[in-house]
């Protein structure tokens, strides 16, 4: 794991193989029956994560309307889809032996393995950390006490082709055992599809946005969550961009724009510059409220 402030103990990463080439017709036979039974692992375990029983889970409202804004193309899209439904905003997978582990909305926990072990927690605890590109959080039961470590970067499956977001390090020491199990897999954070759509903008900073005001375009902020993109207009000018998804939050990445020259160019200007480039908290009530920092910085409604 990387080292942050709170860490009291280092964990030792551990390295598995899936193997290497080889020039011997045995050797490869053998890495191909290996490549053959972690994929099969990595499918059972996916299939069993979708259709598994949660009996012991805090299960969330459904969301059966917005279940089509993931692209219906990624292999993704079905077990995105039941992880919004139950209530996950953080899923990832790992091998050698297959894992699995979905953090929920409530902040209860659960870790389950294709050979048997399950742990979970009601009450998953986030550490402070100084770099930004690492979350971690601890989760402690009546079977001991996980750590789990999120780095920011792309992290892939060689063998079933899967990327995310996320490179997990996890340690789980277990009541009555000396040792540590050490693990690793990839993540991503699952998006809000409450996010999913067309926004007017109809406040910034307190000034409302008269759309009488503009004679080409309406205000309107599009965020496509699968695609992780978003898009719009400033009234003036079209905009695009990349954005990313934490627990409540949304991280807008720079946008590329167009440049049209309009007659008022303040609140156009006042509109790109409130959230571009910058990580936002949110609520989503009546509408869509974006925060920087404690202050309320955007107001948006749905479009009709």
């Amino acid at each position: 794991m990387k080292s942050c402030l709170f860490t009291t103990f280092f964990i030792s990463l551990i390295c598995f193989s899936c193997g290497s080439s080889s020039s011997s017709n045995s050797e490869t036979g053998m890495q191909n029956l290996h490549a053959m039974r972690h994929q099969q692992m990595h499918n059972e375990l996916k299939q069993k994560d979708v259709q598994s029983g949660l009996s012991d889970v805090p299960v969330t409202g459904a969301a059966d309307e917005h279940e089509g804004i993931f692209d219906a193309d990624d292999p993704k899209t079905p077990l995105f889809r039941q992880k919004w439904k139950e209530g996950v905003v953080f899923y990832a997978q790992g091998k050698e032996p297959g894992w699995s582990l979905s953090i929920y909305q409530s902040g209860f926990m659960r870790f389950q393995t294709t050979d048997g072990l399950y742990f979970s927690a009601h009450d998953v605890t986030p550490l402070p950390c100084i770099d930004p590109k690492i979350i971690d959080y601890r989760a402690v039961s009546e079977k001991g006490e996980m750590i789990i470590q999120m780095v920011e970067k792309t992290c892939g499956d060689k063998i079933s082709g899967d990327t995310s977001d996320y490179s997990l390090d996890i340690s789980l020491k277990l009541k009555g055992k000396n040792d540590k199990t050490i693990l690793n897999g990839c993540g991503d954070f699952i998006p809000d599809t409450q996010l999913s759509g067309n926004w007017v903008i109809n406040n910034i900073d307190s000034l409302k946005i008269d759309p009488d005001s503009f004679n080409i375009k309406q205000p309107v902020l599009s965020i496509d969550l699968y695609k992780q993109t978003f898009s719009g207009n400033d009234g003036c000018n079209s905009f695009h961009g990349p954005v990313k998804f934490k627990l409540n939050k949304i991280m807008f990445g720079q946008a590329a724009r167009t440049l049209t020259a309009c007659p008022d160019m303040e609140i156009s200007e006042k509109i790109i510059n409130s959230f571009m480039g910058k990580s936002m908290t949110y609520k989503i009530s009546d509408g869509l409220i974006l925060y920087n920092g404690d202050g309320e910085s955007m107001v948006l409604k749905r479009a009709e």
